[in-house]
Formats: C-alpha cells, structure tokens, sequence
C-alpha cells in the first residue's frame, strides 16, 4: 500500500490547545489521539482511517478494552464518514496546503531551468560591435572608401586587419629595433609603439593603420623608428598623440 510521501506536516501549539475536544481527553486519550493522527498523515489517503475498533486501538496503542472506555472522546476529534471510515479534517486541510507550495515550487525550478537552457538569441550591440556581431556575415563590409582604401590589407592571426605591416605588440618593435645598427634602445621601441598605437586609425572595413601627427598613412614604420623621438631626419616628436577620427570623419575626408 502506498503512503502519503511526505514525512512531516506542520503543528500548531496555539491551535492544539485551543482545540476543546483536545483538552477535554485525559493524557491517555491525547497521547492515543497523536498515535492516530500521525497514522492517518501517513495513510494512502492523507487524513484519513479504516473506523475499524480493533485496528484503531492497535495504531493508538491500547488493548481493546482501553479503546472501548475511551473510544468516544477520541473520535470526537474525528469526523466519522458513512463510508466506514474517519477524517481528521485539518490534517486533510495541511496536506492541501502542503501541495499547494509543493506544486509551486516544482512549476518555479522547471521555469528556471528552462530559463537556463534556452540560449539568448539577442544582445544589445554598440559602437564598438563588429560587422559580423551586427550581421552575422563574416563578409559583411561597408562599400564606402576611405583615403586608405588602396592600401593592401596584411592578415593577421585571428582575421583581425594591421595594415602595412603595423606591429600588434611593443615586442616586435623592440626586436627589430634591436636589430639595426646602430640599435635603437628598447626603451624608445615602446615609446614609439605606444606612440603609434595612439595615432591607429580605423578604415571603414574595420582595418586598422598608422599616421602621422599630420594625419598621413604610414606605409613603412620601420624608416621611421631610428629618428622617432628626436628633430633629426623628420623624426616625430614625442607629443601626446591627437584623438583618434571617427569612421564618419574618415568618410567624409576620403569623399572630399
């Protein structure tokens, strides 16, 4: 037979000793009408029991005798049902209210599970989302030209454009400054790549380049490394790199 799944139900003090039928029992009453009231929570039927003598002086724990002289005041407790059985009614009224929250939270943990499951198709996009986050076409590129347009792309690992062999990172400069004679210390190959990196300009294509102070493209930085930082041979000055232009700036010189 299958009993009622869960195992414990709420008791109220203030409400137990409210109840009169409760405190008219004597202590063996009352202790026989908690025995019946914990057998009928765990019926198949929550609340309820066979009104069958023998069986309900064995579940309240007395011999028959015992529930014959106190039969009357603990069923009193008990609705008695034309179907031979009794009801203790807010047993059945706490096992409602028990499936009630129950349901409720199975319903919030499945809706919160599948909130989790289901991917987010849409993201809010900014000035910053590449073409292929705003059109999910990798080969998506505006058809405007700039004044870098001729420039020829160098790829580099990743699908992200430098163009005219810009380095990525200080180290390169240092390498290959290190390399020429005479060297240029690897102090001013950072300088001069952070310098740069400050002056890198965005096509409409989303490639990214060099220029000077002046606002020219840079096609061989390398020529430009042994006089950076000093007036002898045109080399730039250290000054503090203008703010980069806006795409629609870009496009507009280059319509010009």
């Amino acid at each position: 037979m299958r009993m009622n799944p869960s195992p414990a139900f709420q008791f109220y003090p203030a409400d137990f000793l409210a109840d009169e039928n409760v405190m008219m029992m004597t202590p063996l009453q009352r202790g026989a009408y908690i025995m019946l009231i914990c057998h009928a929570w765990r019926s198949t039927t929550v609340g309820r029991l066979l009104n069958d003598r023998q069986r309900l002086s064995s579940l309240a724990g007395l011999t028959l005798n015992e529930w014959s002289e106190n039969e009357a005041a603990i069923l009193r407790a008990f609705r008695v049902d034309e179907d031979g059985h009794i009801t203790q009614k807010r047993l059945v009224r706490e096992w409602e209210k028990q499936q009630v929250r129950h349901n409720q939270t199975v319903a919030a943990g499945k809706a919160s599970a599948e909130k989790r499951r289901k991917p987010s198709n849409e993201r809010p996009f900014n000035d910053r989302s590449t073409t292929v986050e705003r059109t999910g076409n990798p080969s998506s590129s505006s058809s405007s030209s700039s004044s870098s347009s001729h420039v020829p792309p160098t790829p580099r690992a990743g699908g992200v454009k430098r163009l005219n062999g810009i380095p990525a990172t200080a180290d390169e400069v240092v390498a290959f400054g290190s390399s020429l004679r005479p060297p240029v210390a690897p102090d001013r190959c950072r300088k001069f790549f952070d310098y740069y990196e400050g002056q890198r300009r965005e096509n409409p294509n989303g490639d990214i380049f060099w220029v000077t102070s002046g606002e020219a493209v840079i096609t061989h930085w390398q020529s430009k490394l042994p006089s950076f930082g000093t007036n002898n041979g045109g080399g730039e000055t250290l000054n503090k790199p203008s703010k980069p232009r806006t795409l629609k700036e870009i496009a507009r010189d280059a319509a010009q």
